[in-house]
């Protein structure tokens, strides 16, 4: 069986939709680095995987994984050619970063640590 691993950032954020039979699914694109360009790497999740990536994952967000690759064809409605594409079939996923991180919210209780209050010197 084949198997790639890689790291790299979303290029958007994961793209959810279901099956025809309720199951959860996950797609993203994530920016390898080859030599100077960018190798953008399609990934695709299912069922609590897909969930887990929908909800922790956006655009930026730093990932290392491991997958399986997937090849399949059809056909091209204007030209009737037939073309492949190649997808990535998540095995396991490591969250390296977040996107962006999360202010915490600033209180009026000067007691606060996230309040406005000027430090003190003690």
């Amino acid at each position: 069986m084949i198997r790639s691993f890689g790291a790299g950032r979303l290029g958007q954020d994961p793209e959810v939709s279901y099956s025809s039979n309720n199951k959860t699914i996950a797609k993203f694109s994530v920016a390898c680095r080859n030599g100077n360009e960018p190798e953008w790497i399609r990934l695709v999740c299912f069922d609590k995987l897909a969930e887990t990536c929908a909800k922790y994952l956006s655009k930026g967000s730093l990932v290392s994984f491991c997958s399986k690759p997937e090849t399949k064809k059809y056909e091209d409605r204007t030209t009737g050619e037939t073309k492949y594409y190649t997808s990535n079939i998540i095995k396991d996923i490591t969250f390296l970063s977040s996107s962006k991180p999360k202010p915490d919210p600033v209180s009026n209780d000067p007691n606060s640590p996230n309040s406005d209050a000027p430090d003190l010197p003690f």
